[in-house]
């Protein structure tokens, strides 16, 4: 991931000992953005890329702490 940010291809930030990071957003630099559009394109029709944008939809729904707590160990 970081190599990731490096390149401007991601951003993140932190919250305590954990880094959420994202996709570079509008600020990124031109080829970044155009390198991202190509990606999404890729992706946009593969089975795995839409059972993980399901699995990330049920993620994002849960409690930050809960979740949390599933990874402690």
């Amino acid at each position: 991931m970081q190599l990731l940010s490096e390149a401007g291809l991601v951003e993140y930030r932190k919250e305590g000992r954990w880094r959420f990071y994202r996709l570079a957003g509008s600020a990124a630099p031109p080829v970044v953005r155009e390198a991202l559009r190509w990606v999404k394109r890729a992706l946009a029709s593969d089975e795995q890329i839409a059972i993980d944008a399901q699995r990330l939809k049920e993620v994002l729904s849960k409690d930050k702490a809960e979740l949390a707590a599933c990874y402690r160990n």
